[in-house]
């Protein structure tokens, strides 16, 4: 088995050495070790994820939750004898809050107790190419 993980290693390094060069590597690179250097594994492993994770979810949703006020839009509407309300706007913005800082949190928190047991690298040159 010991040689099929050797083999696997050695094909994914052929594999990364062989493609091209990340544009955006040195930038990326010089921030990691910025971040590595300046800030705890726990406070990069948990509060970056959440953040990082709660700007892509409303960045992604806003343009769908802007759209559904737009009165061109509303022939799309799946529902068209529901009107949205401010009301149930809130309530599902705070059922969302709680799904995301009550469920999701707790579990993000435990992504760092995974990397530490594992023992999977903060640094980036440690880091595999691929």
């Amino acid at each position: 088995m010991a040689s099929v993980a050797t083999g696997l290693d050695a094909l994914l390094q052929t594999v990364a050495n062989s493609t091209l060069r990340n544009p955006v590597e040195p930038y990326l690179g010089s921030a990691w070790n910025y971040m590595t250097d300046n800030y705890p594994r726990f406070t990069i492993a948990v509060w970056f994820s959440v953040v990082l994770h709660e700007l892509v979810y409303f960045g992604l949703c806003a343009p769908g939750f802007v759209a559904q006020f737009l009165p061109f839009m509303q022939k799309y509407k799946v529902q068209q004898d529901k009107p949205e309300t401010f009301g149930q706007q809130w309530k599902c913005f705070k059922k969302l809050m709680f799904n995301h800082f009550c469920i999701q949190l707790p579990l993000m928190s435990m992504t760092y107790y995974y990397l530490e047991m594992m023992g999977i690298p903060y640094e980036y040159d440690k880091m595999p190419a691929w």
